[in-house]
């Protein structure tokens, strides 16, 4: 994942849930990257439907601006909160930006 998001800008943070050592069966990860330039998150939307390895990949903006913990991290991989829970009232946002003036992303990818 670092891999691939970072041709598209510059990251300060990515973590993926559950990490690659996880003793439990995995049929969803959720991975959160926070870029350095803002213009790397709508870059990054673009990849929404890419087929990475065998999975496509929906990629949304994240407004908390800090990258959760893993239980609140997977919370956000049910259906009903893919695109709704991520912005308040609801509302999807084409970027959001935090207190500090950079922006984070949410990639979230299921069989």
């Amino acid at each position: 994942m670092r891999t691939l998001f970072g041709f598209l800008g510059n990251i300060e943070e990515l973590k993926l849930f559950p990490p690659d050592d996880s003793p439990l069966p995995v049929t969803s990860r959720v991975c959160f990257v926070k870029f350095l330039e803002s213009e790397s998150v709508g870059v990054s939307q673009h990849l929404t439907n890419t087929v990475f390895v065998d999975r496509a990949l929906i990629v949304v903006p994240f407004a908390e601006g800090v990258i959760p913990d893993e239980s609140k991290a997977m919370s956000l991989l049910a259906p009903a909160n893919a695109v709704a829970g991520m912005m308040p009232g609801g509302r999807p946002s084409s970027h959001t930006q935090s207190s500090d003036g950079r922006e984070s992303i949410r990639g979230a990818w299921s069989s």
